[in-house]
């Protein structure tokens, strides 16, 4: 939730949200003399003019906002940013005052705190040059740079202390194929470790459910033979027959007690942003021999030229999607343990 503190006379107003169309309705009624909005490339538009237009009756009106760097031609930029220092440079009484800040600027971080801050970010990601950098950058190019120059930093022959052992599973659509991933996470929530990926299927070689549900089982006891057990096995909720059809296959096949369930599928920059961090501070890595399709997909995933403004993946076809969702699936629910700052 986005805030913002509003003050009219001697009230305070503190609102949570303005992310939304229609936040704008715990703000109207009054007419304020000073706001104060924290992130506010991350508010709806709605809510920031109606910000403007319940402070611009004031004699002394104050609108402060800070914000995190986006793509350059985020809307907050061009209409709001930009217009106003125009405004600034054709009258300098104009009252428009812009600050650049890099986290090194941030007082409340004491040295220490910045270095172990600094380690956890991968230095080519647009996430360090937006967060720490302070930069305006359009996410573009390979998504996990650092993985692609050097796949092989991260390739280890065995895994070891395992406390979780996840099994993802994304379904193809008509253009694409079904993929499973086996992944670790070690003990402490320390390490994430890719155990083993496949790929079936494509548009010349339509896999049928029942040769799904097949396929689906031999992997599983792949995993069980090397491993011993299978913690869960998260899905692409999207397609609850073929679930349904996991399920059954999963019994007849001897796999009574696997537990198949919805993959909680939540935002997917959350989910590259994670593991990008667990590359840059050395977490990440798989089984050398067992994981290709996931290496692949890993060095190869783009994010999409067209729409540089919205930090969208790339999804035509030419990345292997659904072996990064299936990935991202096993680890998913462990975003807050996995993360670290120390």
């Amino acid at each position: 939730m986005k805030r913002a503190a509003i003050l009219a006379g001697e009230k305070v107003v503190l609102v949570s949200g303005g992310g939304k169309d229609g936040d704008a309705k715990y703000i109207k009624g009054n007419t304020y003399g000073m706001a104060y909005i924290t992130e506010v490339n991350e508010c709806h538009p709605t809510f920031i003019q109606e910000v403007f237009d319940r402070t611009l009756s004031s004699a002394d009106r104050k609108v402060f906002h800070d914000l995190n760097p986006k793509a350059p031609g985020h809307w907050y930029y061009t209409d709001v940013l930009d217009f106003h220092e125009s405004q600034q440079r054709k009258n300098p009484a104009y009252g428009f005052n812009y600050g650049h800040f890099t986290i090194a600027d941030n007082m409340s971080i004491s040295d220490v705190q910045l270095r172990r801050v600094l380690a956890t970010y991968d230095k080519t990601s647009v996430w360090y040059r937006r967060d720490v950098k302070g930069e305006r950058v359009a996410a573009e190019g390979l998504i996990y740079q650092l993985f692609a120059d050097d796949p092989k930093r991260y390739a280890i022959e065995t895994a070891s202390n395992i406390l979780e052992l996840n099994v993802g599973v994304d379904f193809g659509g008509s253009a694409s194929a079904h993929a499973f991933v086996a992944t670790a996470i070690t003990r402490g929530y320390n390490n994430v470790i890719v155990l083993a990926s496949e790929k079936h299927g494509s548009k010349t070689d339509i896999i049928d459910p029942e040769k799904l549900g097949r396929l689906f089982v031999e992997f599983c006891k792949r995993i069980y033979a090397q491993y011993g057990y299978i913690t869960h096995v998260y899905c692409d909720s999207a397609e609850q027959t073929l679930i349904a059809g996991l399920r059954s296959s999963a019994r007849k096949g001897g796999l009574p007690n696997l537990r198949i369930e919805n993959a909680l599928k939540t935002t997917i920059n959350d989910r590259i942003w994670l593991i990008i961090r667990l590359m840059a501070q050395g977490r990440f890595f798989y089984v050398a021999g067992r994981c290709n399709t996931a290496v692949d997909a890993l060095c190869t995933a783009l994010w999409d030229p067209k729409r540089l403004t919205e930090d969208i993946r790339l999804d035509d076809g030419t990345s292997d999607i659904d072996t990064l969702d299936a990935l991202e699936y096993t680890v998913e629910r462990n975003i807050s343990r996995l993360i670290r700052y120390e």
